[in-house]
């Protein structure tokens, strides 16, 4: 007689990891999410939930764990949950995105860990009474899993060796990539101040690729997001004498944010801060100074904001966008085609706006 339902592995090393003496809402809720998980991509209530998901709402979660003492029926309050839920987040165990009537739940690594061929000693008997169709079907790995061995994983030889030792013309994993590459740069930041530090000096293959590729598989961290950070570090006179390890990337500041995410927003605002404004934010801005400005004098004055950059690398946003136009309506006295002309000559003698 078949068990219905399927299973779900438990692996033993579990008992070393931090759920394991974790306070009992969060092992719980840590077990049920792990059981209900899907083994198969599905839909449920219009979502499509992926192999290893779920989607649940806080108070299906407080009824799931539910217990009965006698006829009494016990449950855990919404804050067990939902700081049970921070904690696994937290440990990089599960990501959550919020949608309309719930939370839509993944289990971080869930196929490596649902995998019976990763475990190393599993027998033949061990998996004698599964089911036909669980026998049967393909085990399917995702591209960016965690621990895929034999095309993802650094192996042993490499993994023991220093970054030092490591060559661009090496065969390396992408992680390990990434990583060397942050190395050099680090390396070379710190040069700049003729600085040494032994964190660079005892660098690890293994423990400089593992943060990154926790970045891009639990953290969900795309390509270009680590691109935009490298080149952010490269640039940044502040953070280049600072940071000369991957792992701080995951590390979290006071406000509990991710370092990685720091440099992120930072870059973001620095690359704002160093964008020409568009008509969107200029126009408005004329339209103080100047009645129906055509499209002519619009273009005229974006070709000679983009002229006065080349030349000063100087930005017209905000109190600077304001006092040059408003310096252009008086030397015009607010007249439209005055200003074309004022515009016309500062473009062709590539000087500041003036009389004419």
């Amino acid at each position: 007689m078949t068990i219905s339902k399927g299973f779900v592995c438990r692996p033993r090393c579990i008992s070393d990891s931090k759920i394991a003496i974790a306070p009992p809402p969060y092992r719980e809720l840590w077990d049920l999410l792990t059981r209900e998980a899907n083994h198969k991509d599905a839909k449920y209530r219009g979502y499509e939930i992926l192999r290893g998901q779920l989607f649940r709402s806080y108070d299906q979660l407080v009824e799931n764990l539910k217990w009965f003492v006698g006829n009494r029926k016990m449950t855990y309050e919404p804050h067990d949950i939902k700081n049970g839920m921070r904690y696994l987040r937290k440990n990089g165990m599960i990501t959550t995105v919020k949608k309309p009537g719930g939370v839509l739940i993944t289990i971080c690594n869930y196929h490596y860990y649902q995998t019976l061929q990763n475990y190393e000693n599993t027998s033949v008997k061990s998996i004698e009474n599964t089911s036909d169709d669980t026998k049967k079907a393909p085990i399917k790995h995702q591209e960016n899993t965690i621990y895929n061995n034999k095309k993802k994983n650094v192996n042993n030889k490499i993994k023991k060796k220093y970054m030092s030792e490591i060559k661009d013309s090496d065969d390396l994993d992408e992680y390990l990539k990434i990583a060397f590459e942050f190395w050099k740069l680090f390396k070379k930041n710190l040069q700049e101040f003729d600085r040494t530090e032994r964190t660079l000096e005892n660098a690890t293959c293994e423990k400089w690729s593992v943060p990154i590729r926790d970045l891009i598989t639990i953290d969900e961290k795309t390509k270009d997001e680590i691109k935009e950070v490298y080149q952010f570090l490269a640039s940044n006179e502040f953070w280049k004498d600072k940071i000369y390890s991957t792992s701080k990337f995951r590390k979290k500041n006071e406000q509990e944010i991710m370092f990685f995410d720091v440099f992120l927003i930072q870059n973001a605002k620095n690359v704002k801060d160093n964008t020409l404004p568009d008509v969107n934010e200029f126009k408005p801005v004329i339209e103080k100074y100047f009645k129906d400005p055509t499209d002519h004098f619009i273009n005229l004055f974006n070709d000679y904001q983009i002229m006065n950059y080349n030349i000063k690398s100087q930005i017209f946003k905000g109190k600077i966008l304001d006092s040059e136009i408003n310096k252009l309506a008086k030397h015009s006295k607010n007249n439209l085609m005055v200003a074309v002309n004022i515009l016309k000559n500062s473009i062709d003698k590539k000087t500041e706006i003036g009389p004419m």
